[in-house]
């Protein structure tokens, strides 16, 4: 931070309609800030049962010639029933000029349900096993790795139980990681999405799995509570096999 300036912080639970900071005692309602530090100490006293968590910043400088800037805001927050989730927004954002001449703070408002994404892992053997999966055809070993079962040639389809996302929620992308990809094999995925886990709606256009740790955006899903995916493991005409590590499916919850 240049010397001469800072940036503070107020919260707000109902989406920026009443900000609150802390008085040493109590977060209050009003026009007040608090530091980082004094945030990041009381923020658990805030409660729970919210959806709709928004936090201004105001930065501040006393010199023309300097201004802090913002550039990553980290929220861990604990859904009821679930585990910690970290949620990471980057922002780019520093103090603006009247005029090029007089100072002016101004708040940054970015709001929880921007930040709402829910990620859900496959990489261990009872989760490619989840009840509901189909693996025919496939072998998946104790350390998490799918790949095809024996000399096989021809394709085998891995396809995951449905998964609840919990409310309706937006696809946005596949992570993966692949151990092995031999010339002449090929790994793809495609997702489907259904309202209540019984009526599915149509594959999405298969995307293509590297070799490594890589990702894609998946588009042309509708948004609906549940989500599904599949992976296809090809081994064309080699008699080898592409060998799979970890897949994750990024979801946005929509309010």
């Amino acid at each position: 931070m240049p010397p001469g300036t800072s940036i503070d912080y107020s919260i707000s639970t109902d989406s920026c309609n009443v900000m609150q900071y802390w008085d040493g005692n109590q977060w209050t309602t009003g026009s007040g800030w608090s530091s980082a530090q004094t945030v990041n100490r009381y923020f658990s006293f805030l409660g729970a049962g919210t959806k709709n968590l928004c936090l201004k910043a105001r930065l501040n400088t006393t010199d023309p010639n300097q201004t802090p800037s913002l550039d990553n805001i980290k929220i861990n927050y604990n859904q009821t029933g679930g585990t910690d989730d970290i949620h990471t927004k980057k922002i780019t954002s520093r103090v603006k000029w009247n005029n090029g001449l007089a100072l002016q703070d101004i708040s940054l408002s970015e709001y929880l349900t921007d930040w709402m994404y829910r990620e859900f892992t496959t990489n261990t053997q009872s989760d490619f096993n989840t009840a509901g999966s189909t693996s025919a055809g496939l072998t998946v070993d104790a350390n998490g790795t799918v790949y095809l079962a024996g000399p096989i040639i021809s394709a085998q389809t891995y396809i995951s139980a449905p998964i609840d996302i919990g409310q309706t929620s937006q696809i946005i992308k596949a992570l993966w990681s692949v151990f092995e990809l031999p010339i002449g094999t090929s790994l793809a995925l495609q997702a489907r999405t259904s309202n209540d886990g019984a009526a599915w709606g149509a594959w999405s256009t298969l995307v293509s799995l590297t070799l490594g740790n890589n990702e894609s955006v998946l588009s042309g899903i509708a948004n609906n509570q549940w989500v599904q995916y599949q992976i296809v493991f090809d081994p064309v005409s080699t008699g080898t096999t592409p060998v799979l590590d970890k897949i994750t499916i990024q979801a946005k919850n929509l309010y």
